[in-house]
C-alpha cells in the first residue's frame, strides 16, 4: 500500500508518502477473520514457491489459520496487489493473482478439505470453475456456500 497525495495520471510517475507491505487478498482477510473469532478455518488456496509465499502460509499458521491445502506452485509467483490510496482515503488497487490464479478444480474438489465443515467462504481472486467446483463440492458435503462476487468481473458469470 503506498500513500500519495493523488493518484497518478497515465504516464506521469508521482512521489508516494508512506509504504506497507501487508498480507491480505480478500479470501484471506476473511480466513484469518473468522479464525480469530474463534471458529475453525481451513484455506485452500496456491502460493508461489517464494518468499511471499512461505511468509503468507506462516501468517497463516501464526492467526490460527489451517493452511495444510496451501500449495506452493513453482511456475507462478505468490499473488500481490498493487494498492495506492489518496489524501481523501480513495484507493486503486491492481491485482496480481499469480499462482492463486492457477488454483484448479481438483485443488477445490479435494474432499477432505471440506469435511465436517459448516461453511465455505468463496470469492472471486480465483478462476471462477475453480469456485463453482469448490461450492458444488461443499455443498455436497453438507455445508452452507457464499459466494463474494468480488472483485467484480469483467465479464457475465455463468449461470
Amino acid at each position: 500500500v503506498i500513500s500519495a497525495p493523488r493518484f497518478p495520471r497515465p504516464g506521469e510517475t508521482l512521489l508516494g508518502d508512506d509504504f506497507e507491505q501487508l498480507f491480505g487478498g480478500k479470501g484471506a482477510n476473511q480466513a484469518v477473520a473468522a479464525a480469530l473469532l474463534g471458529s475453525r478455518v481451513r484455506m485452500v488456496a496456491r502460493v508461489g514457491a517464494d518468499s511471499l509465499g512461505d511468509a503468507t502460509i506462516a501468517n497463516f499458521e501464526r492467526l490460527g489459520v489451517d493452511a495444510a491445502r496451501v500449495r506452493k506452485t513453482s511456475d507462478k509467483a505468490t499473488g500481490v496487489a498493487l494498492i495506492t490510496v489518496d489524501e481523501t482515503g480513495e484507493n486503486t488497487i491492481v491485482v496480481a493473482s499469480g499462482a492463486n490464479g492457477a488454483l484448479s478444480e481438483a485443488d477445490a474438489t479435494d474432499a477432505t478439505a471440506y469435511a465436517g465443515a459448516k461453511v465455505l467462504l468463496t470469492q472471486l481472486e480465483v478462476p471462477i470453475e475453480t469456485t463453482i467446483a469448490a461450492c458444488a463440492a461443499a455443498r455436497a458435503a453438507g455445508a452452507l456456500t457464499v459466494f463474494n462476487a468480488a472483485p467484480a468481473p469483467t465479464k457475465p458469470l455463468p449461470e
